[in-house]
């Protein structure tokens, strides 16, 4: 990895570990749809407009329905579901399980995109999971319905980022890099409109939950997704997310000194036992040379 990558990469991660403290703040005021809704629009519309200055070719007859679908899956249905389960989840913890999205990408990539799989991704997986159940069986929520489906909402995120990731190295391959973050953030809007009459906000925002809005809409949607397309396509699908290495670090840092939530005992285990996992898949634990491959 050269060192501009490396440098993109954590500058990705401090900007999306902060995107969790904006959920946190503007889900509880206009919901889960249409937290999502304003996130997609407003970065789709700012960056049409970055696409038409700049004069870029968008190639959206070419690859219009992958970067519309892929959009969807990475952008849509996950910005909804963490979302929904912020609601009641702290940033802190929604930020860690985001850690399993290089789990899920491996694993999506061994099993439908014929990626190499040894026993060290299979090592990192079992790790991945001790992880979450270290931080989802020690968290002082109280148990319930609506603690499972916010935690099953998060998982069910990662997912769609391990499925995306994937088919943004397979299919996308060649497409514009504006035109796919463009197209990928309208996209998510068109799909979601149909739900916001289901899903009404539940006060009028104040000043804090519109800047924050724009902020998760500009810099962590907008600027970091040109970033994240570009790394998909320099490093691959694996290596782009683990970008969620440090992400739960930032995320973490960031709740604690802007929203005063505590960083426990049971959140610094179980944030490092799923970034350990993920080393192991991402190859940052290197396997030797005898390692066989299956």
């Amino acid at each position: 990895m050269t060192s501009s990558a490396a440098l993109r990469l954590l500058l990705l991660s401090a900007i999306w570990g902060a995107s969790f403290i904006f959920f946190r703040v503007i889900a509880p005021v206009l919901g889960a749809i249409w937290t999502a809704q304003g996130r997609v629009l407003i970065a789709g519309l700012a960056l049409l407009l970055v696409a038409l200055v700049t004069r870029s070719t968008l190639e959206w007859r070419r690859y219009g329905i992958w970067i519309a679908g892929i959009g969807i899956l990475n952008s849509g249905i996950p910005f909804a579901l963490i979302a929904f389960a912020e609601l009641r989840l702290t940033a802190s913890m929604a930020v860690i399980l985001n850690a399993t999205s290089p789990l899920w990408g491996a694993l999506v990539g061994a099993v439908f995109f014929k990626e190499a799989f040894n026993v060290y991704k299979g090592l990192g997986l079992l790790v991945g999971i001790v992880g979450v159940a270290i931080l989802v069986g020690w968290s002082p929520l109280e148990a319930g319905l609506m603690t499972t489906l916010s935690i099953l909402a998060m998982l069910t995120a990662t997912l769609c980022y391990g499925i995306s990731s994937n088919l943004t190295k397979a299919k996308l391959q060649g497409a514009p890099l504006i035109g796919t973050v463009v197209g990928s953030q309208l996209a998510s809007g068109m799909a979601l409109a149909p739900l916001m009459p289901f899903d009404l906000p539940r006060a009028t925002p104040n000043l804090t939950v519109w800047l924050c809005l724009l902020a998760l809409a500009l810099v962590c949607t907008a600027a970091a997704y040109l970033l994240y397309y570009g790394l998909i396509l320099e490093l691959g699908a694996t290596r782009a997310l683990t970008v969620t290495f440090l992400a739960p670090i930032f995320g973490t840092v960031w709740s604690a000194l802007f929203l005063g939530e505590t960083v426990t005992t049971t959140k610094v285990i179980a944030c490092a036992v799923i970034l350990c996992g993920a080393g192991f898949v991402a190859g940052i634990f290197k396997p030797p040379a005898r390692a066989i491959s299956s």
